[in-house]
């Protein structure tokens, strides 16, 4: 068991359940378009027997740095759909 300090002197205890599903979503959080705001789903592996299993998509994050209409520079996690959309001349 873990503890978790807050102010005022209270504090919240978590099993190792909990504390494995808290770092599973900080994960699902990282893993999300800072423009269209596209997360990882969900959903079923189905094999030849039918048997479904839990199974996760994530969205093709890459590392792009943006030139603001100011000049000046910024470094954001886009997906890849975005990146094609911004490479598109503006009409």
């Amino acid at each position: 068991m873990a503890t978790k300090e807050f102010a005022k002197g209270v504090s919240v205890w978590y099993s190792f359940a909990e504390i494995v599903s808290l770092k599973c979503w900080s994960l699902f959080a990282m893993a999300k378009c800072q423009m269209c705001g596209k997360g990882p789903s969900f959903g079923h592996n189905v094999s030849f027997s039918k048997r479904r299993t839990n199974r996760m998509w994530r969205p093709n994050l890459q590392k792009k740095t943006i030139t603001n209409q100011d000049g000046s520079s910024v470094q954001v996690r886009i997906c890849t759909q975005c990146i094609r959309t911004l490479a598109k001349p503006q009409a």
